[in-house]
């Protein structure tokens, strides 16, 4: 299994993890799955706090940015999707 920052936001990082498997005969390794892991930096209180930026070098970990910046977009869009459901069933029950 291994691991990378694949984004940062204000508040919040991104971690790519990529999963493989070993056959134990022939010790050839196979990618298995891969999961985004959103990690949100919090103070003693419990309230978002800044992380420092993610610099991109190469072009490989600028795609990879990219990408992160996709998937963040995605979230934020299905967050106020349901935000805004949750809203519009407690107007009908009213």
């Amino acid at each position: 299994m291994t691991a990378e920052v694949s984004y940062v936001g204000r508040t919040s990082m991104e971690a790519e993890v990529n999963v493989t498997a070993e056959n134990p005969v022939t010790g050839e390794c196979v990618h298995t799955n891969t999961a985004y892991v959103l990690y949100v930096a919090m103070d003693d209180e419990g309230k978002p706090i800044e992380v420092p930026r993610l610099i991109a070098e190469t072009e490989e970990e600028k795609e990879r940015m990219l990408e992160g910046e996709k998937r963040q977009e995605y979230r934020l869009t299905q967050r106020r999707r349901i935000d805004s459901a949750g809203n519009h069933q407690k107007a009908d029950r009213k």
